[in-house]
């Protein structure tokens, strides 16, 4: 189908374009495009720079899953700024009821909402913080902070098709897996990359390079640590290129033991193999990610400057058979951060 003058002429409208006929690495653009100004919105919400980093990479998160909702393309940044407003509000909610230990009137009261949208917004933080602000969506950052049980290997299983496929799901709603392929008798599951920055975490969710699993029908797991992130690990906790490459078999293991608990219907056995924390242990963030936000405030002060001084100058002068079997199976529910 020919583009319409309106998607050559729009930089968003193109991406986005692009991005629902499957391209999903076209996202890339529009988070690069409004990255700054998206973290700005919720930094001058917040006031805190690892604050509005999670505001930034929950807005674009959650705008990338629901980009079927935008009617007009050419309005992506008006709408994924209002996303992240959002965001930051309900982190607001958060920091007064718990933080500054605010009743919910005292709060409501603050941000001018009624007492029955405080308590939702409430909830949605706390869900909110259950999922997004966590520092070990990485199965090898998993195992390299010494988060993954010991566990037995997996031997003398089997599985379908879609056994493989609810299993990408069920690791995928942990955020452990943003993408999948199929190869014949294997699904390649593409990890969550090693990052010490939440948008870090996201960005590659986009573009190469990532980390893998494969999974076997026979019940093999292979696992690949990609260059980048050995370097990460090697660079967050000094491990040596050699304890780094020996994090391969010891995911491979956790993930089959998982596999091998998730199709015996134990979700909780599946969760604890990968290391899965209960939802209501909320990590710190890292300390890695603390000194770049004096320079970000820096940035963004400059930068509001910088625009204050332009705006006054302006006024003078964006496989066949397991395919037919995974289709059977995505009848069931849809496959992990993946389009189709």
């Amino acid at each position: 189908m020919k583009p319409s003058p309106t998607t050559d002429l729009n930089p968003d409208c193109a991406a986005i374009s692009a991005i629902r006929g499957g391209d999903r690495h076209r996202y890339r653009e529009p988070v690069e495009r409004y990255g700054d100004k998206v973290f700005a919105v919720a930094w001058c919400r917040l006031g805190d720079g690892d604050l509005a980093e999670e505001a930034a990479q929950e807005a674009f998160i959650h705008g990338y899953h629901r980009l079927a909702l935008l009617d007009n393309a050419e309005k992506f940044g008006a709408w994924i700024t209002a996303i992240a407003r959002n965001a930051a509000i309900n982190l607001e909610c958060l920091a007064l009821f718990y933080l500054e230990e605010k009743t919910v009137a005292e709060a409501a009261a603050f941000l001018g909402l009624s007492e029955t949208a405080f308590t939702t917004r409430l909830h949605r933080a706390r869900t909110a913080l259950r999922t997004q602000l966590r520092m070990d969506y990485s199965m090898f950052l998993r195992d390299a902070k010494g988060l993954l049980p010991a566990s037995e290997p997996a031997t003398g299983a089997s599985y379908t098709a879609t056994d493989l496929f609810r299993f990408a799901q069920f690791m995928g709603s942990r955020f452990l897996v943003f993408d999948w392929k199929t190869e014949h008798e294997r699904l390649e599951l593409r990890l969550t990359p090693v990052s010490s920055k939440p948008l870090g975490n996201l960005m590659p969710a986009f573009w190469h390079p990532f980390s893998t699993v494969t999974l076997c029908k026979n019940g093999r797991v292979e696992t690949h640590l990609n260059q980048a992130d050995q370097r990460r690990l090697m660079k967050l906790h000094g491990l040596t290129a050699d304890r780094a490459a020996a994090l391969d078999p010891l995911v491979s293991q956790a993930v089959a033991s998982a596999l091998r608990a998730y199709t015996g219907g134990d979700e909780k056995l599946a969760e604890a193999n990968l290391g899965q924390e209960p939802n209501e242990v909320i990590y710190r963030i890292d300390p890695a990610r603390a000194g770049g936000a004096m320079w970000r405030t820096v940035f963004l002060v400059f930068t509001g400057f910088l625009m204050i001084c332009q705006g006054y100058w302006n006024t003078r002068k964006q496989s066949p058979a397991v395919k037919a079997e995974l289709r059977a199976g995505s009848q069931l529910a849809e496959p992990p951060n993946a389009s189709q």
